[in-house]
């Protein structure tokens, strides 16, 4: 497919290129970490909303940033 191995962030970078297979397991792996970004956002919403859990705020701005580093890196 021409795309190299790696992709930055945690994942290392590589000379060789990726298979098919590859190309399509880090595609479906990035899916799934931004799909569980978006639900723990969705959970601490719904907890500091409908039961004012802790500090609301803080709460929801820490799921906020680890789904914004997830999203970044796609």
């Amino acid at each position: 497919m021409g795309m190299l191995r790696g992709g930055g962030g945690e994942r290392g970078y590589s000379s060789q290129p990726m298979t098919d297979l590859e190309v399509h397991w880090t595609a479906d792996q990035d899916a799934v970490e931004l799909l569980i970004a978006t639900k723990q956002l969705i959970l601490a919403r719904f907890l500091t909303e409908t039961y004012k859990v802790g500090n609301s705020n803080q709460l929801v701005e820490l799921v906020d940033e680890g789904t914004r580093r997830t999203a970044s890196r796609l």
